[in-house]
C-alpha cells in the first residue's frame, strides 16, 4: 500500500520536476556574448569585439564599476587596449550611485551605443 502511495506521488510530482526543464531558455533578442578568461586580451580578441561592436567607427562603451576605484576618467588605462585595436570612440560610464545609474542621461550614452 505505501509502495502505490510513494508511486502515486512520483507520477504526480514528476510534471513539476520537468518543468523547468522543458521551458526555452531565451537571452537577449540581439547581441552577441563575446566570453573571454581573465588577463589581457590578445589583438585577435579585441578586434573581434570592435567587429562585433559595428566596427572602428561604432561607439564602445566601458563600464569599469566592477574594477571597484570611485572614478574613472575618459582616457583611463582601461580603454587604451581598445583604442589601439582601432576603435575610435570609446566612452567611460560609471557611477556608485543607484539613482544616476538609473539616469536617462546614464542611459543615453548606453542607447548611442546600439
Amino acid at each position: 500500500m505505501k509502495f502505490t502511495r510513494l508511486i502515486q506521488i512520483s507520477i504526480a510530482l514528476f510534471p513539476l520536476a520537468t518543468l523547468d526543464a522543458q521551458s526555452p531558455k531565451v537571452g537577449p533578442p540581439r547581441g552577441t556574448v563575446l566570453v573571454v578568461g581573465g588577463g589581457s586580451l590578445g589583438p585577435e580578441v579585441l578586434g573581434k569585439f570592435i567587429e562585433l561592436a559595428g566596427g572602428p567607427d561604432a561607439l564602445i562603451v566601458d563600464v569599469p564599476t566592477a574594477g571597484g576605484d570611485s572614478v574613472y576618467p575618459g582616457d583611463w588605462p582601461g580603454t587604451h587596449s581598445l583604442k589601439a585595436a582601432g576603435a575610435k570612440h570609446v566612452d567611460v560610464l560609471h557611477t556608485i550611485d543607484k539613482k544616476l545609474a538609473d539616469s536617462d542621461s546614464f542611459a543615453a550614452v548606453l542607447s548611442r551605443a546600439g
